[in-house]
């Protein structure tokens, strides 16, 4: 009895650690890196309607479900997906941008109603300015 309570809370363990441990953001620069030093980038899924802009990749790693990373200041290039609702997906695009030390980027995905087509930005979270745009891709 007490060796299946004992496996139960270890698998318990278990699960939590790997649901609930790869929410996260994955870590892309050395671990000894001050926060101050580093910038961060998050996906927007999470909508019911529209689910917003998933990241991929970002320099190559993939994000798998964390959609967010903090990284270093500097050049980076993000792999970026907007999955339809009612299925199918549009994308992967790659945007390439400079990220500055201390920043939060937020990728977004746009629909032009004027030019038929979708696009992504990736969004400086405290000016609220485009730092990059692109992806172009009609519906």
């Amino acid at each position: 009895m007490i060796s299946l309570r004992l496996n139960g809370r270890l698998l318990i363990t278990a699960f939590m650690v790997m649901f609930l441990g790869g929410c996260g953001p994955k870590l892309i620069v050395p671990s000894d890196l001050p926060p101050e030093q580093r910038a961060h980038i998050r996906g927007t899924v999470g909508g019911s309607v529209f689910a917003g802009a998933d990241i991929i990749a970002v320099d190559g790693e993939d994000l798998s479900s964390a959609n967010a990373a903090d990284i270093s200041p500097g050049t980076h290039r993000v792999i970026l997906q907007y999955n339809r609702p009612g299925g199918g997906s549009v994308g992967p695009v790659e945007l390439q941008f400079e990220a500055e030390a201390g920043h939060d980027y937020i990728a977004k995905w746009h629909y032009s109603w004027s030019k038929s087509y979708y696009y992504f930005t990736i969004d400086d979270a405290q000016t609220g300015k485009v730092v990059v745009s692109g992806g172009e891709t009609p519906p």
